[in-house]
């Protein structure tokens, strides 16, 4: 893989792979990220952030929304761009894409275009990736749409720095598309 940090490499050839999937970046560079955050550990950039709040559906679609994750991650995706990198917010769900760019919209911000969903970002990359995974409790162990393999695999390794994933810590890593990468 030419794009990922090898730790997050690893990580996701465990998890989707069977471990073949081997990093071509050299481990002994050290990314913006690790120069910039005192990290405990800054060959691994990968950031789990516990944050609830509640999944409802989407009054104008058949997605759903989680105010609380969209807010985390606007606030994550506000701080790595102070530090001078670039982001990219990738949603499970596509309310919560159109809601996120709502709000950087309504701060005329051009962070806005820098907010989609795992499926419209395929083949594409960033410095660091922001992953608002939405479902919580339960549905966060059992829901069909966000335990799609391929959309996980998508979405943890589009990063070519950093990787912040935003989910209910607590069952995330019992859902079938997520458990192998924690």
């Amino acid at each position: 893989c030419y794009r990922l940090p090898p730790l997050i490499c690893q990580a996701v050839s465990f998890a989707y792979y069977d471990g073949k999937l081997v990093s071509a970046v050299d481990p002994a560079h050290t990314s913006k990220l690790a120069r910039l955050c005192t990290l405990s550990e800054p060959r691994i950039p990968i950031f789990l952030v516990n944050a609830k709040g509640s999944s409802v559906k989407d009054e104008l679609s058949p997605s759903s929304l989680n105010a609380h994750q969209q807010v985390v991650g606007l606030q994550a995706q506000q701080t790595f761009e102070r530090l001078g990198l670039r982001t990219q917010i990738l949603t499970i769900y596509a309310a919560d894409a159109r809601e996120a760019r709502a709000t950087l919209a309504a701060q005329q911000s051009e962070a806005q275009r820098r907010v989609s969903t795992v499926d419209a970002f395929l083949g594409k990359e960033e410095q660091i990736i922001i992953v608002l995974t939405n479902k919580t409790d339960e549905e966060a162990r059992y829901n069909n749409f966000l335990g799609d393999r391929r959309r996980a695999n998508v979405s943890l390794t589009r990063s070519l720095q950093g990787l912040v994933v935003v989910g209910d810590m607590e069952n995330l890593p019992f859902n079938a598309a997520f458990s192998d990468f924690f």
